[in-house]
């Protein structure tokens, strides 16, 4: 590809890999299973008993349970000098001290604001800690929370419980108020990103809520969106914040599109995409933050290239997701020529959001994601089309489909890669695990690809991080090992002992539900796991048809009665480890 900052070149040999001084120890000792073409000693942690991985499988296990700083997230973060002088209680009834609410709200300003933007965070933060409500209600920031603290369970796992206290305060102030606002559209969509990682099915209701305000105020979605004399009748900060959730809302409802949660829209908004942070003169903003993601100049751009992307992405899915379940792929030369606009778009990125090994920030790769991910949405109907051939022969002079899906998967496994080596947020930001699923998708599907083991299991470790956070993540990982088994990439014994030991140790899973608060009824959204089936049956690749297959094999009950015993016996290690016993040959049975 001659498109060096779409695809520069990623080194993914197992020298490479090993010699990342800050990969987490699971990753370097499962990157000893992968091919090179020179002789290597083991680091010290894992040299001791002069084992290969295919000798022991308990050495992954003891490179698994090592604590990482890079990807437990027990580094610190920046707080905002503003968030010191919050006083929650003014916001919510929710018992919470003021650190803890300051600290799940900075996490979320410094890993997850960034490539959502659904308000701007230096009016919000502003009215917040001044308790005023220009910008900012107690709906907004009980909606925040509601998801924030998700995250910031990898943190403080009594965030965990909080997190569903103010989903349920937040469900209270909007069933009383129900007054349209740009506030209330950005807590809308702040409550659909909770109730969606919580697994809930009422996803949905929101996120179909904020669509239908975002119309109403003519933010996008009607034809006629505001227009330049309706937004220049604005305040200089109103417009700010205007700008900023319109966007926001417009890329998220576009990124709920691809997982088929919504139907993309045809009318994107009109308002001027933000550039950057929100530099307001001081007699609109009083005083500035000082320190934290605020004052970072490369989330601004990435936020203003990610509205970018959304435009391109929301074309795109508006054919691909229509409403009339066409199993067809669309013409070739419209995908061809959305890629080219996807390129120009990439060649158009500054020197800051270009990926250059160990100086990329999280939310340049999340945009880098989230690139390759619509890439590959793009090209997936052509790829599993019966007349792939044809495809391939039409495509010769530009590069087949298969080739542009190849080069996307290439660049993603590079992401997982630097992702899991550089950014705590690997075990607590939600957005990237998009990656993960686009990865494990096409590995377990191609078992003649040399590095598939490896990745296997380095996805299946990233999962197990996000789980203590995310209760989407067990119906997640669950539908994935259904869709292996399916594949032959393991069996459903190995599947289930890998859920059991990664997910479910010691009774891990029950702390985490308990933690949670989750009740004991199931919950459970619906979403695309299968991505390659749901072109021509969207039905048996839903998260719930997967999850149910996976039942229906009788693994639940057996990682079940493992995962609340504490004295389960060792078993096996570890999906990779069992995927090396096993094969390409492994048959699902």
């Amino acid at each position: 590809m001659d498109h060096p900052t779409a695809y520069p070149v990623v080194n993914l040999s197992r020298d490479a890999i090993v010699a990342k001084n800050t990969l987490l120890d699971s990753a370097k000792a499962l990157a000893y299973d992968l091919p090179t073409d020179s002789r290597h000693r083991r680091p010290a942690a894992f040299s001791s008993e002069e084992q290969t991985l295919n000798d022991d499988p308990e050495d992954i296990f003891e490179a698994q349970d090592l604590p990482n700083v890079e990807v437990d997230g027990a580094s610190p973060h920046a707080v905002d000098p503003l968030l010191r002088k919050l006083k929650i209680d003014f916001w919510t009834t929710v018992a919470v001290m003021d650190d803890v609410a300051a600290s799940a709200i900075a996490l979320y300003l410094e890993n997850d604001h960034p490539v959502l933007g659904l308000f701007d965070a230096e009016l919000f933060l502003r009215d917040l800690t001044e308790l005023r409500q220009g910008f900012c209600s107690s709906f907004l920031v009980t909606a925040l929370l509601a998801f924030a603290c998700q995250g910031y369970t990898s943190k403080d796992p009594e965030a965990a419980a909080l997190s569903y206290e103010f989903e349920k305060e937040a469900e209270l102030l909007w069933r009383a108020e129900q007054k349209d606002s740009i506030l209330t559209t950005a807590g809308l969509m702040l409550l659909f990103l909770s109730h969606s990682a919580h697994a809930s099915q009422r996803e949905h209701e929101f996120v179909q809520e904020a669509s239908e305000m975002a119309k109403r105020l003519k933010l996008f979605g009607v034809k006629a969106v505001l227009d330049e004399e309706e937004i220049n009748s604005l305040s200089y900060e109103a417009r700010l914040a205007l700008s900023h959730t319109t966007w926001g809302v417009f890329n998220l409802y576009t990124l709920q599109a691809q997982y088929y949660i919504c139907t993309a829209t045809e009318y994107r908004p009109k308002v001027h995409i933000p550039q950057g942070a929100s530099h307001a003169a001081d007699e609109h903003q009083g005083r500035r933050s000082s320190q934290g993601v605020l004052d970072d100049h490369t989330t601004g751009e990435v936020f203003y290239y990610l509205c970018k992307l959304s435009v391109i992405a929301s074309r795109i899915l508006l054919v691909l997701r229509n409403t009339e379940g066409s199993k067809t792929p669309p013409p070739l030369a419209f995908a061809l020529s959305q890629y080219d606009e996807l390129l120009e778009l990439m060649d158009s990125l500054p020197a800051g959001m270009t990926r250059r090994a160990g100086a990329d920030s999280g939310a340049v790769l999340d945009f880098h994601i989230a690139f390759h991910s619509i890439v590959m949405d793009l090209f997936r109907p052509f790829v599993t089309s019966e007349k792939a051939d044809r495809f391939r022969q039409l495509a010769r002079q530009h590069g087949s489909p298969e080739a542009v899906f190849a080069a996307s998967l290439l660049q993603l496994k590079g992401l997982v890669v630097e992702y899991t080596s550089q950014h705590p947020a690997a075990a607590h930001h939600l957005y990237w695990s998009t990656a993960l699923l686009y990865l494990f998708n096409a590995i377990v599907k191609d078992q003649t690809d040399p590095q598939w083991r490896f990745f296997f299991g380095l996805c299946l470790h990233c999962y197990s991080k996000l789980f203590d956070c995310f209760a989407v993540i067990e119906g997640t990982v669950q539908s994935l090992l259904a869709i292996a088994v399916s594949y032959g990439a393991i069996s459903r014994k190995n599947a289930a002992r890998a859920m059991q030991e990664r997910f479910y140790k010691g009774g891990a899973g029950k702390r985490a539900r308990s933690r949670r608060g989750e009740p004991k009824e199931q919950r459970r959204s619906t979403f695309m796991i299968d991505l390659d089936l749901a072109v021509r049956d969207r039905d048996a690749a839903d998260v719930n048809a997967l999850v149910a297959k996976f039942e229906d094999m009788d693994m639940f009950d057996e990682f079940t009665m493992m995962g609340e015993s504490d004295s389960s016996e060792g078993g096996v290690r570890l999906a990779c480890t069992h995927l090396r016993r096993e094969g390409s040959s492994s048959q699902g049975s």
